[in-house]
């Protein structure tokens, strides 16, 4: 790593309180529960994916299980542009690491 820490990030008490004053948590619906099952559904229709919805931040997330750059995220609130993400990231992966859908 040469010679370089990383540290998680500390915040103030006070800016806490503001954070969980500002982004509240949502209570699980019946949308979260459809979207989840959304999420379920990409699974199944893109098996090189992890596919999660993440409730809190009203998103679908994805993360590819092929090689792909560290760090690479596909994110969209809708599943139409979750998809369309995780395609265009699948199409600039390398050949290699692309092995085919079948």
């Amino acid at each position: 790593m040469n010679g370089a820490t990383t540290s998680t990030p500390t915040f103030p008490p006070q800016e806490c309180a503001r954070l969980a004053v500002d982004d509240p948590p949502r209570e699980a619906g019946d949308d979260d529960a459809a979207r989840s099952a959304d999420a379920a559904q990409i699974r199944r229709e893109h098996p090189r994916w992890v596919v999660i919805w993440v409730a809190r931040k009203g998103e679908f997330q994805a993360r590819p299980l092929f090689r792909a750059p560290r760090g690479t995220v596909a994110v969209g609130v809708t599943p139409d542009e979750l998809t369309a993400q995780m395609d265009a990231i699948w199409r600039a992966a390398p050949r290699r690491a692309r092995p085919s859908r079948s």
